[in-house]
């Protein structure tokens, strides 16, 4: 529901009771109340509540379906906002973020839900990549190094990942390492400036 490219849409694609398609609606509009909507902190959006449409094509009779919105300001529900405009082909990650409050402002209406989209959206679809992540943290701890810190072993599981995504800049890890030995009264040796770097999987 809150990937940008499908939404809501995606369940009437796939044939989905009307019924079932207006639960989904209503689900995350529990999950809004209850976690994100308590975050908001400014003032003009704060008065933001939950006023769940029900799925246009719904040929239903709810003569009381309009009760529960009465004095509420739909234009500032800004999840029914999101949910009832077109589908986007953005990528989601990149889609939230851009919607996120800036660091140190007031909590907005529309920056809640981009933190709501953003930690849905970036949920890992399956377990194997935590496993393997534990599996190398094992690998980190052996006899000569079973006194690490949390704090040292964190690091060496992160630096180790972006050496994997090719994140680090090689030539200015060099530099500094060369630099630190000439410090402590080293030799440079112009000989050799090639780093090997094992990959150990």
């Amino acid at each position: 529901v809150l990937h940008p490219r499908y939404k809501l849409a995606y369940f009437r694609q796939e044939n989905w009771p009307t019924k079932w398609v207006n639960t989904a609606r209503e689900i995350i509009h529990e999950y809004w109340d209850e976690h994100y909507a308590p975050l908001i902190e400014d003032d003009g959006s704060k008065r933001t509540a939950r006023a769940c449409t029900l799925d246009p094509d719904d040929s239903d009779d709810d003569s009381f379906s309009d009760v529960d919105n009465f004095g509420r300001n739909m234009t500032d529900d800004v999840l029914n906002a999101y949910l009832d405009a077109p589908t986007s082909d953005d990528d989601p990650i990149a889609y939230w973020t851009s919607r996120l409050d800036l660091p140190g402002s007031k909590v907005t209406a529309r920056g809640a839900l981009a933190k709501m989209g953003l930690e849905f959206t970036s949920a890992p679809a399956a377990s194997v990549d935590v496993e393997r992540l534990f599996s190398h943290g094992g690998l980190q701890v052996t006899k000569r190094r079973h006194n690490l810190s949390f704090t040292t072993l964190r690091c060496l599981m992160v630096l180790r990942s972006w050496f994997l995504m090719d994140l680090v800049p090689i030539e200015e890890v060099v530099k500094i390492f060369r630099e630190k030995r000439l410090r402590y009264g080293g030799k440079r040796d112009e000989s050799n400036d090639e780093v090997e770097l094992l990959d150990e999987n």
